[in-house]
């Protein structure tokens, strides 16, 4: 198991819901298990009532290039509302700050 790489401050509900009401926006979420032969990624929206509701859902056989799928996502999302990022699996702790990386 990898410790938790440093990063920022885990975002509560409190903070969630704040940040819906403060900008109009909901904020998402992005899981990524990076393991030996695929990285699965889930991407997720916490609604008012804090409430996480799973947008999307994606595995890829990553070919030994296991942050490629992860990168190719995160260019796909909305930098603004992203609020989270949590990482598992064998190469979980090849993301940093601002990412939770290595969670067991």
């Amino acid at each position: 198991m990898n410790p938790p790489a440093a990063g920022p401050d885990p975002v509560t509900s409190d903070t969630a819901r704040q940040g819906v009401v403060a900008h109009g926006v909901l904020p998402l979420f992005l899981g990524v298990d990076l393991g030996k032969v695929t990285t699965s990624l889930a991407v997720g929206e916490r609604d008012g009532d804090g409430e996480l509701r799973v947008l999307e859902t994606r595995a890829e056989r990553h070919l030994g290039e296991p942050l490629r799928p992860f990168l190719e996502l995160y260019r796909e999302l909305d930098h603004e509302r992203l609020a989270g990022v949590a990482a598992t699996g064998v190469y979980g702790d090849r993301l940093g700050a601002p990412a939770l990386g290595g969670v067991p």
